[in-house]
């Protein structure tokens, strides 16, 4: 009898140890797949269609912020340079038109100091004063532009602005009937300031003597309508070239980044359906 007993505790204590053997190696091989399936999943690698995705993706958002920003800067560059070619050119234009005005009022200024008529032969209510109010608004004029003109050349390139700058316009010493010409070549800047100069002091000297304007109404005539009508003829053509060229630079620049920006849609696009057809195949 006890040996049977015996016997019995002997099994029970071998069956106790067996369990708990067992169901620690349970535990441990728990925990070893629960590792496994942890450093599986931190460790698997993306398929290279999700990592092509990925790369277009930020690729195509660098593009697109980096032609919105050329964009941006070609539109002010582009407006600001239009701007200034043809602030250029109608201040040649207008220019031009008050040397024209101007020399019409020396002319008969001219004729009336040289004795050719007197200004009520032209009409009875004109007399000097009147006359010279007229041409000064005509010299104020071209004054204003001549100053703008001067102005605006700070803004413009330096091929344009040595234009402006040439000194290729002849300011005559001599009057017409002068067998020997004396001349001396000035930027049309620095002979319409002389001809402001002149034509005030000619409207000036006029009211108190006629004979004593005589020589600066000649000089103002003699040199209004020779190289400086010219020169602010070419001024007002070439402008007009450069706001022709600059505008269809500026187009161009605008449709390269649209079709740019065009073919970054479309790679992101085509990119995005590769992907999409992937996953779900």
């Amino acid at each position: 009898t006890n040996n049977n007993n015996n016997n019995n505790a002997m099994s029970g204590r071998d069956s106790v140890f067996s369990s708990l053997k067992s169901e620690a190696t349970n535990k441990a091989s728990k925990v070893k797949l629960e590792k496994v399936f942890e450093q599986t999943v931190t460790s698997v690698s993306k398929p290279f269609i999700y990592q092509l995705f990925t790369l277009s993706i930020y690729s195509a958002f660098f593009i697109f912020f980096g032609l919105q920003c050329e964009i941006a800067f070609q539109f002010d560059a582009g407006f600001d340079r239009l701007s200034t070619s043809k602030e250029v050119l109608l201040v040649a234009e207008s220019r031009n038109t008050f040397l024209i005005d101007l020399s019409g009022g020396i002319m008969y200024l001219l004729g009336f100091a040289a004795g050719y008529y007197d200004l009520t032969d032209l009409d009875p209510s004109l007399d000097v004063p009147y006359f010279a109010h007229y041409i000064k608004q005509s010299v104020g004029d071209l004054k204003g532009a001549n100053l703008n003109l001067l102005v605006t050349a700070d803004s413009l390139d330096t091929a344009e602005r040595n234009i402006l700058f040439e000194k290729d316009v002849r300011v005559f010493e001599t009057y017409y009937d002068s067998p020997v010409q004396k001349w001396n070549n000035v930027t049309n800047i620095q002979a319409c300031n002389q001809m402001v100069e002149t034509s005030f002091k000619a409207l000036s000297v006029i009211q108190v003597d006629k004979t004593e304007a005589l020589p600066y109404l000649k000089f103002a005539f003699r040199n209004l309508i020779n190289d400086l009508l010219i020169k602010d003829g070419a001024i007002a053509d070439k402008f007009l070239e450069s706001l022709h060229q600059r505008k269809d630079q500026f187009i161009l620049i605008l449709t390269i980044c649209f079709i740019l920006e065009s073919v970054a849609v479309f790679l992101s696009v085509a990119t995005y359906s590769a992907f999409i057809s992937w996953r779900y195949s």
